[in-house]
């Protein structure tokens, strides 16, 4: 459901980080954005007793703090939450709704490390009808320190539920 969103604040996260070593010195920078999309995709279900595609569709909100620090640090906080969004089983015609959301948190230093980005996603599918419910978690951490070692975690997990 993010993942084009995971991959935008990447992009844009990548390129504000190539522009760092022009800014040291700075004064601090804020800026604040406030953003409702429409959202329209298919998911899949698969648990006991229910596996189907699910037509969903609504609207994203999304927010974001990006802050350039008077070092020439650069700072964002990213969050995507899903708005009324429903969807009907293709099969079954189970009514689900949509709840969760996904944070991400960037920090680098002017220098370009230490650098840390994680993104944390938790969607849960649920049924309007007493089905089982289906629940995604998603975490990507990287850290990159000073010396330019790095340490990565990506855990991913679905579960179903009542």
């Amino acid at each position: 459901m993010a993942v084009r969103f995971i991959r935008l604040v990447a992009v844009s996260l990548l390129t504000l980080v190539a522009l760092l070593p022009g800014v040291a010195g700075a004064r601090a920078t804020t800026i604040q954005d406030r953003e409702i999309v429409p959202f329209e995709t298919v998911a899949f279900i698969d648990c006991p007793g229910v596996s189907e595609e699910i037509e969903l569709a609504g609207e994203l909100l999304l927010l974001s703090t990006t802050v350039m620090d008077a070092n020439g640090g650069f700072h964002a906080r990213f969050t995507l939450v899903p708005r009324h969004v429903r969807g009907v089983g293709l099969t079954s015609g189970t009514s689900y709704k949509a709840v969760g959301g996904d944070r991400s948190h960037f920090n680098v230093a002017a220098s370009g490390l230490p650098l840390v980005y994680t993104n944390t996603d938790m969607f849960n599918l649920v049924s309007q009808g007493g089905t089982a419910n289906q629940q995604f978690r998603f975490t990507f951490h990287i850290r990159v320190a000073a010396d330019g070692t790095e340490m990565v975690v990506d855990h991913f997990t679905a579960a179903c539920r009542g």
